[in-house]
């Protein structure tokens, strides 16, 4: 919004991602400075428009130290792929799942938890400063083109709740190039 943007200071801003259904399809992107409401005083160091996709969604669950949510990079063939979540006070478990569900898991003790996809793969990642973080390689494999996949971890947390656990938001992940 532009109420929150900043004045007088560069800031980043979020990845922003979407799917072109029909080939050649143009894209085109507005750059305006709302300060003098023309498209000046920008410079750019970087630009780059790459496929692919890690989009965050769900509910996210809390931890003793706030809501657990995670973060990833664009998956890309030949690069290392890395995902973090926040709030996470001694270790997480990633979870890597290839089918979306939504299963509320109050019932297990994990009040206000969802478990949004079936786990294939899991990994566990010790916190640093209250993050867990995991980074692989993605083969440089054309047959990994367009894979679909979601991300979810689980934080370990004895204050969280009663079964001493919380889960992040979900990210889904396209691999392209």
């Amino acid at each position: 919004a532009i109420a929150e943007q900043k004045t007088s200071a560069w800031q980043l801003t979020p990845n922003i991602s979407f799917v072109v259904t029909k080939p050649n399809t143009p894209v085109r992107f507005i750059f305006k400075n709302t300060n003098s409401g023309g498209k000046f005083g920008y410079k750019f160091d970087a630009f780059m428009l790459r496929k692919g996709a890690f989009d965050v969604s769900g509910t996210p669950c809390k931890s003793s130290l706030g809501n657990v949510e995670i973060n990833g990079n664009m998956p890309q063939l030949g690069e290392a792929f890395s995902v973090s979540v926040n709030n996470s006070p001694l270790a997480a478990v990633f979870m890597i799942g290839s089918t979306a569900i939504k299963v509320d898991l109050t019932s297990a003790g994990m009040t206000g938890c969802t478990l949004y996809t079936s786990p294939v793969l899991t990994f566990a990642s010790a916190s640093v400063n209250n993050v867990s973080s995991l980074s692989f390689p993605l083969p440089m494999s054309t047959s990994l083109l367009g894979v679909k996949f979601f991300e979810q971890a689980l934080v370990l947390d004895p204050k969280a709740n009663k079964f001493g656990a919380a889960l992040s938001t979900v990210g889904t992940a396209v691999i392209s190039n």
